[in-house]
């Protein structure tokens, strides 16, 4: 779970929410380094959903992920979120292909 001194103004579901948003939309496989990136530049005073994030270290990044990760696994849809070539996908669960 992300620190909540580190984003007091949203729960750690709205983190995961951007964060699926990022990882749904990409092209490839992304790196914790790229969501950070990303939460940083589109953060960076434009008072958009990615704002209060802005500053989050790798590991609340990693956590929130992996919350994304156990909600999927828990609620067992076909789909899951997994870490491939140094980067985060969804993708369907191996059973389901």
């Amino acid at each position: 779970m992300p620190n909540p001194e580190a984003v007091p103004e949203l729960s750690a579901s709205s983190l995961r929410q951007v964060i699926g948003a990022l990882v749904f939309s990409a092209e490839a496989p992304l790196p914790v380094e790229s969501i950070r990136k990303c939460l940083r530049e589109h953060g960076a005073g434009d008072g958009g959903a990615a704002a209060p994030f802005a500053d989050l270290p790798p590991r609340d990044i990693r956590d929130a992920v992996e919350d994304i990760a156990r909600d999927l696994d828990r609620l067992d849809l076909g789909i899951e979120l997994r870490e491939v070539a140094g980067g985060f996908r969804f993708q369907t669960q191996p059973g389901c292909g």
